[in-house]
């Protein structure tokens, strides 16, 4: 391969690079089961004289119609227009706001608009949309060129779908029409058209099934128009084949009564698995020298010998690979290209940006370990700052959340967050677990972002002793949601923007100046108050969204067997360290009196992390019926009934337990209905009969057996497989009148 041809693969003209992956019909593919075009079919070449096909303005069409929207600010000031392309609306959106707003603003309100919530919405950012050889990318902090049309897109990749799924179902769905919309207008080069055509007949069938199913058009219509559900050369090219051979993937799909859900979780697993490195970016640069390289025996510069320049590609590898973190390859005629380890991205630590008119411009990076940095030069002003903003927002959502890498380019968020010594949107376990280790002190006070509503804040503060006896001091935290209000006035001369911090407090709503004074007005024993300020040291899972998992090795990861999982002796946990908590999960169980939510147990050793179900004591006043639920629970040892895997003796107190993937019994009968057979609920209630045994012969009393408190934890239609186990009785509580 020569270098022509080596850098064409790996630039990045649609936020990918590419690999060469197996097509849908080898028995490889990640729907393999459900085998859209199982037969192998090769499609064969016609003549199709027509080069002006138009694409249907139904629901696939990506250029009709187009929506005007405006930024929330008074009607009487002066405004600029911008288009914008929406991947979810699949249109573009006119977006009317002031000249003074910058690119992180308009992705606060296109995040808004499509019910993003407030910590995902940092995977986005505002690109050129025509981009040309290299995608431009708009910093946080720069406001958006004139007469030029953008597209609101995801550009930050998170460790695995599912974990997408359950974090922001919003955020998930748009990354399905990004990648819906980038496989047919052939943005992703690892399934351009000919060479992956077999995959993106399926992959069009499949978005023909998901369009019924969300009952956008008739079969009938669909089918119609299937030309807008494949690339234009694939339709040019292979016109009557393709009619016949996507239509009837789709009859046959529509046949098997496939859920919406399943169909588009397939698709997106597909387009991840042919082109693994979507939404990685790839950049060209000059460096000083690639570490390890051998070279002459003549020292400049200290701890190298004789440094040579080099050009090479530059990327950013944290998913699947040993080694994560910033790597760079030197452009070579050689077919592979070796990618060598610069750093980590935990030990890149500031970046600083020189330019003049002399020289292309050049970025610094200071790293832990190098005294002279490691210098990168660019063709170009685009480029730079693209590779700033892609590096800082990985390092933001992989390590630091809190810093920002360049000090020549702010984000505008950040440091109003310094500014105010408020917190992101690190949710209250993590709140109220800081404020005990680092101050815990009667007044002490956390200010932090809401992390389900924009615009939206929590206080939460130590209001008084709960000492008893000799125990230790412990106070009580109190949450208090705070709303941001921005007042905007035009006097005719300038604008002047205010801000009013609106305290919720025992149903009232109270104005203030300051946080300062809203925190005084809030009734503690002491008068004195202590701010705990946010530190770029902060670990929240729901801010480092995209920290990679851990990869022992280039094989799969072994999973824990149930058999001993079963086996095993309830453990004690460290929170930080064994656990990994999704915030965004959490629902209130017990009465209001526990937290229930997803997580992931780390595992070491190779193993897979396990997942589980946290139930978290909510108030301190219940911890002596948290401890005898645990007492009782941690005795079971029940195929039939879900386990405590383990507890946490810190606060807050959690007991860790067995995952149901599928939920509660009666709401999943409810969904699945259709597919249920008499046998498997036999099955159900063998297993549940054989669970009451077993606490019958142990002297537990469980006095809440209900189908809403038995838990799937396994279900496959194909082999008849249903299982649904005992979940704990929680803590006393009275009868209600629907039991």
């Amino acid at each position: 391969m020569g270098n022509n041809e080596s850098m064409n693969q790996a630039s990045n003209a649609s936020g990918t690079t590419h690999t060469t992956m197996t097509l849908l019909d080898d028995g490889n593919s990640s729907i393999s089961s459900t085998s859209l075009l199982g037969n192998g079919t090769t499609l064969e070449l016609e003549d199709d004289l027509d080069s002006n096909t138009t694409f249907s303005q139904a629901s696939q069409s990506y250029n009709g119609s187009v929506e005007r929207m405006r930024q929330n600010v008074s009607t009487n000031l002066i405004m600029i227009t911008h288009r914008i392309y929406n991947y979810c609306k699949r249109k573009f959106i006119e977006y009317e706001h002031l000249p003074t707003a910058t690119c992180e603003d308009i992705c606060i309100e296109f995040s808004r608009n499509m019910g993003i919530l407030p910590n995902t919405r940092y995977l986005f950012g505002l690109r050129v949309l025509e981009a040309t050889q290299v995608d431009e990318w708009v910093l946080p902090g720069q406001p958006l060129r004139p007469d030029v049309t953008y597209c609101f897109r995801m550009r930050f990749k998170v460790p695995s779908l599912e974990l997408l799924q359950i974090m922001d179902r919003a955020s998930y769905e748009y990354l399905y029409n990004q990648m819906r919309y980038d496989v047919v207008k052939e943005c992703i080069p690892d399934i351009r058209y000919p060479f992956k055509k077999d995959n993106v007949m399926g992959l069009g069938a499949m978005n023909m099934c998901i369009d019924l199913l969300e009952q956008r058009e008739s079969a009938e219509r669909i089918e119609k128009n299937y030309k807008s559900y494949l690339p234009r050369p694939l339709v040019k090219t292979h016109k009557i084949f393709s009619q016949r051979k996507i239509c009837q993937t789709f009859r046959d799909l529509c046949r098997r009564q496939l859920d919406l859900a399943d169909v588009k979780l397939n698709y997106v697993r597909e387009v991840n698995n042919l082109a693994p490195e979507y939404l990685v970016e790839t950049f060209v640069g000059l460096v000083d020298y690639i570490l390890g390289d051998k070279l002459s025996p003549h020292t400049n510069v200290v701890g190298m010998v004789n440094p040579t320049e080099a050009k090479v590609f530059i990327k950013l590898d944290l998913f699947d690979t040993i080694e994560p973190g910033l790597k760079v390859a030197r452009i070579t005629s050689k077919e592979k290209l070796e990618w060598v380890l610069v750093s980590k991205l935990e030990n890149i630590y500031a970046l600083y940006v020189k330019s003049n008119n002399l020289q292309a411009p050049y970025a610094r990076l200071e790293i832990t370990g190098m005294p002279h940095g490691y210098r990168i030069q660019f063709e170009g002003k685009i480029q730079l700052e693209s590779f700033i903003s892609y590096l800082s927002g990985y390092i933001r959502l992989t390590t630091k959340w809190m810093l920002d890498l360049c000090v020549q380019y702010t984000t505008p968020s950040l440091a109003e967050l310094f500014a105010l010594d408020c917190h992101g949107p690190i949710g209250g376990t993590v709140s109220f677990a800081k404020i005990r280790e680092r101050r815990n002190n009667c007044g002490s006070y956390i200010v932090r972002q809401c992390e389900k509503e924009y615009s939206t804040y929590y206080i939460d503060i130590n209001t008084k002793s709960n000492r008893a006896g000799l125990q230790p001091e412990r106070y009580k935290t109190e949450t208090y949601k705070i709303t941001k209000k921005l007042c905007t006035v035009n006097n005719g001369i300038s604008i002047n923007s205010t801000i009013k911090w609106i305290l919720h407090y025992n149903g009232t709503r109270k104005p203030f100046d300051k946080l300062t004074d809203l925190a005084q007005f809030i009734p503690a024993e002491s008068e004195q108050r202590f701010r705990i300020k946010p530190s770029e040291y902060d670990k929240s899972n729901l801010l480092t969204i995209c920290s990679p998992k851990k990869v022992q090795s280039n094989e799969t990861e072994t999973e824990l067997n149930e058999a001993e999982l079963q086996r095993k002796r309830v453990q004690i946990l460290d929170p930080p360290r064994d656990l990994q908590w999704y915030q965004n999960s959490s629902s209130e169980c017990d009465n209001g009196r526990m937290i229930k939510m997803r997580a992931d147990w780390v595992q070491e050793g190779g193993f897979k992390d396990v997942n589980v179900t946290l139930k978290v004591l909510k108030y301190d006043e219940d911890f002596p019926k948290f401890m005898n639920l645990s007492n009782t629970w941690s005795r079971i040892y029940s195929p039939y009934i879900i386990k405590l895997y383990g507890l946490t003796l810190t606060t807050p107190y959690t007991m860790v337990m067995e995952y149901s993937k599928f939920g509660p019994l009666n709401e999943f009968l409810q969904h699945y209905k259709s597919k249920i057979s008499l046998h498997q609920l036999l099955d159900v209630i063998h297993g549940l009969v054989r669970g009451i045994v077993y606490l019958q012969e142990h002297g537990i009393i469980h006095g809440f057996i209900r189908c809403s408190n038995l838990y799937v934890t396994k279900f496959d239609p194909k082999t008849q497989l249903l299982e649904a186990k005992i979940g704990d009785h929680g803590f006393p509580r009275p009868y209600g009148r629907n039991e």
